[in-house]
Formats: C-alpha cells, structure tokens, sequence
C-alpha cells in the first residue's frame, strides 16, 4: 500500500509547519491553455561564484586514492514518490508559457529574458549550453521540458576543461527546474544564489525529475552568500560516468545555510573524486580538497533528507560538514558502496539531530554512521554494517536499545544495491517505536511491527 508523501510529514514535531505547506498537493492548477503562450521561433555578463569551501574528510582505514565504479544508471530504481511533475506536489502554475524549439540559436538569452511568472518549456533535443551562465533574476519561472521526458530534453556544456561555464543560476525567489538533462558543464549545473536576492533570502527553489551527469564541481549547489529557505531537491539522478571525474571538489548536493531544505527521492552513484584534492575549477587553489559527501547541509536547520539512495560514493549523507546543524532528520535512506571509501552517515558539530530507519553497508570503513562532537542526537532503528560511532567529543546521545543492527551483512538483503529486504532477515520486526515517520523508502506504511532499515519487509 502506497501513502502519499505528506502523510509521512505529519508526525514530525520539532520542523516548522511550513514545510508541511510544500508537501499539500496544488489543487488549483492552471492549465497550459489557460496561459498566454510565445510559439517557438527557429534558428549577459554573469557573475560567478568564488566557491572555496573546505571539507576536509576523515580517511581512517580508507583507501588514499577513491575509485569510480560502474553504476547501470538505465536500470537504477526510481522512487514511487515521484509522480510526474505536473501532479506532484511542487507543481507551480504560471500566468505566462513561453515555448522553446531545439534549434532556436538564442534560447538561452531568451530564458535569462523571461519576464516573472513564465513557464519556460524546452521542446525535445540536444540544447548546447555555450555562454558562462544563465542567471535567473526573475522570480516565479519555470524551466522543464515541454514532453515531461527528462531524458529527452538535453542541455550540454562545453566541457569540464573550459573555463568556468555554469548552469542556471538561481538568484530570485519560486524558480523551479524540472524535467531536464544537464551534463558536461565545467561548474555548478544548478545553484541557487541568495546574495543576489535583494533581502539575501532565497525562497521556495525547486529542483524535480533532473538528470545530472559528469559536471566538474558539485553538481547542485546552495551558496553561503544568504539563506537558502524551503528549497526542495527531489526525485533526481546524479552522478558520474567512469572516468568523467575531474579533481576532488565534487559532490551531488551541497547546501549552505539551508533552512526548511528537503532533499528527497534522489538516486546518486560514482561520487569519487581523483585522488588529486585539487579544485580542477580553480587551478590557484591548494589541493587539499577531500571529497565530499554526496549530500550535504552546513549552517543550515531544520533539514529533511529522505528516501535517497546512494551507491558507490565515497561518502554518503552529512549533517553539519565541520560547520555545525541546528535540528534535522536524516531517515528511509539507503547508502551501499562496494569499494573504499569514509562515512555513510555523519552529524558533525551539531544539535538535536534523529537518525532513524536508514540501511548503511559500506566496505572496509568502521563507522558507517558516525557522530562528530554536538549533543542531543537519537539514533533509531539503522541496519548498518558496523557500530555507530560517537567521536570528538559528542555527548547526549541516544543509541543504546533504540533498535539499531549493526554488524549486519548484505545477506539481508534481496541484492547488495537493492535496499528491500529478505523473508527472513533478522531486520524484520525488530525495530522500536514511535518514530518521526510510519512509512518506509517505498512509501508503505509501516504496519505489523516496525521493521529496521529504510524497507518495511512486504510479501
């Protein structure tokens, strides 16, 4: 049985109610025919980010050099979470559509021309990005594929040995990116700018049904220029091709000073850098540059990451990043990698964050979820492949009798990149309850016992 996804919300106490807003299905939308619609037509200076965060890792016991794996990405299983965009919930109508063919040699100029309140729909094919950016300083604009097909509306860039050519950059309030392709970009695909927001707060950017693959630096990015509120990334696919990997300043999602920030449904694989530590971006820096993890939140509060599945990265989800977390939920998430690597989980420096219902197997690493210094965290009913970790200091924590496997093997589970469980897995049954969510990875509810892990075990 399938819950809709503002079901699991519900329960959630310490995280404002307007998250919940975000999740409450648009049941006025406009249709396209409702709007005033620009026909296709045939055949800006930018500025960029300075983007030197640090994110020294912690490598005990891992390999000095990552490795790229081979992730079958045609293949790779989608969340039922994620409907179409138009039914989703994130689903924002707009007063204006204007429609893009193919072969318009001006369509990016036309998109950074798109007056507030446009719908901007790219029509089927292969769209060459060529400029330094697109800087998105309208508020309330969408830019998706006219098909809905994120496959079949490609945007690719220039190369990751050309200069620094960016993707969209958000910089004004209720963008939405859905339902495209982006690769090949030197830097950022997407990232969201609040300091060019005039009150430095940027609110409402939504990223959907996105395709992102071998982009130089981390892939969609949250700027500390400003706050980046009530953003959501969900249902997307990033990652890298073998091969595709240029320096170590990489990763999927990375957010600074994120309030009410959801990140959910996403497929991530391959997040490994070269070994190099270097920003291959920004030649000039010091290369002392780790990897970092494939999702992260630093100076943020009141995160939701949900439901993600991430394989074969050398590090997984974090909350705090060395710069600390206010509240947070970390749950139904399922991280596997086969190859070297650090963490699976990691709360650093830190407050109050739950870390529940998470299945964590990582290779030849001791602490698949780990907790670095802050106080006041609980831990419940994680399946991991080694005990959780509490270092540097953090106190006030909540582990023992919480339900929490560890030592657990990939034998429970129906195969190592498949999250779902076994008949007979020891997870079933033997987790505790109440938790912050009664649903598992999937969406079905929890019932008949609370089962340890992202999956609630189904015949």
């Amino acid at each position: 049985m399938l819950m809709p996804y503002r079901f699991s919300l519900l329960r959630i106490a310490p995280i404002p109610l307007l998250i919940l807003s975000l999740m409450a299905c648009d049941s006025d939308k406009a249709s396209i025919s409702g709007a005033t619609i620009v026909e296709p037509t045939g055949s800006s200076s930018t500025e960029s980010e300075a983007d030197n965060s640090q994110a020294p890792g912690d490598q005990d016991n891992a390999s000095a050099t990552p490795t790229n794996y081979t992730v079958d990405t045609e293949t790779a299983p989608q969340s039922d979470n994620c409907p179409q965009y138009e039914n989703s919930a994130l689903y924002r109508s707009r007063e204006n559509v204007l429609i893009i063919a193919q072969d318009d040699n001006n369509w990016e100029q036309k998109i950074r021309n798109a007056q507030a309140g446009t719908e901007i729909l790219l029509m089927d094919g292969e769209y060459l990005f060529d400029s330094e950016s697109i800087f998105l300083n309208s508020p309330d604009i969408t830019i998706r594929s006219l098909s809905g097909n994120r496959d079949a509306v490609v945007i690719r860039g220039l190369g990751l040995d050309i200069g620094s050519n960016e993707g969209f950059m958000i910089a004004a309030d209720r963008i939405t990116i859905a339902d495209i392709t982006m690769h090949n970009l030197r830097r950022h695909a997407i990232a969201m700018k609040p300091g060019f927001d005039d009150d430095a707060i940027l609110d409402q950017s939504y990223i959907y049904n996105v395709n992102l693959y071998d982009i130089g630096t981390q892939q969609i990015k949250g700027a500390d220029s400003g706050e980046n509120r009530d953003a959501v990334v969900a249902c997307s696919r990033i990652g890298y091709t073998p091969g595709a990997v240029s320096g170590d300043y990489i990763g999927a999602i990375g957010i600074f000073e994120g309030s009410n920030v959801i990140v959910r449904d996403n497929y991530i694989y391959n997040i490994n850098g070269e070994g190099t530590g270097c920003n291959a971006a920004v030649p000039t820096e010091p290369c002392n540059y780790d990897t970092v993890p494939a999702i992260y939140l630093r100076l943020s509060r009141d995160s939701i990451v949900e439901r993600n599945i991430i394989i074969d990265s050398w590090r997984g989800i974090s909350l705090g990043l060395t710069n600390g977390h206010t509240r947070g939920i970390i749950r139904n998430n399922f991280i596997y990698r086969s190859g070297p690597g650090d963490m699976g989980i990691s709360v650093e420096n830190s407050i109050n964050t739950i870390v529940e219902h998470n299945t964590v197997f990582v290779n030849d690493y001791w602490a698949p979820i780990q907790v670095r210094g802050g106080s006041g965290h609980i831990f419940r009913n994680n399946l991991t492949s080694a005990p959780i970790q509490a270092r540097d200091g953090a106190i006030n924590l909540s582990i023992e009798g919480n339900g929490n496997i560890e030592f657990a093997t990939i034998d429970e589970l129906t195969a190592p990149t498949d999250p779902h469980l076994k008949p007979d897995s020891i997870a079933i049954g033997a987790g505790v309850a109440p938790t912050t969510v009664n649903t598992d990875i999937d969406g079905e509810l929890r019932s008949g016992g609370w089962d340890v892990g992202a999956d609630q075990y189904s015949d």
